[in-house]
């Protein structure tokens, strides 16, 4: 593999694990929050009961090895870009604006 390649994959990774996900997880917080005031958190944590430790576990390596440097501000903080369909498949209607004018599913 070339250095220009590595360069470019490394720079793609840091697009997707700071920037991407950073800002996704901050829209999650925003709108889960107004959505769900008094238990927004435990609405982000619903569709992952069962691997909630697995989760939670990947944050901490993700945090150990230096890939993630921001600090937790709340739970959602680490759900990983892995995680981000799931919850967008549970709570569409909170977290996908509606456009005008149309009837479709907003999952599409």
């Amino acid at each position: 593999m070339s250095a220009a390649t590595v360069d470019n994959l490394a720079l793609c990774y840091q697009g997707i694990q700071r920037d991407y996900r950073n800002t996704v997880i901050g829209h999650i917080r925003a709108n889960l929050q107004k959505a769900f005031p008094q238990d927004y958190l435990e609405k982000a944590k619903r569709p992952f009961l069962r691997e909630w430790d697995e989760v939670n576990a990947a944050a901490e390596e993700r945090r150990r090895t230096g890939e993630l440097e921001a600090p937790l501000v709340d739970d959602i903080d680490v759900l990983g870009v892995n995680n981000f369909f799931n919850l967008f498949d549970s709570y569409a209607e909170q977290l996908i604006p509606a456009t005008a004018g149309t009837q479709d599913d907003p999952r599409k």
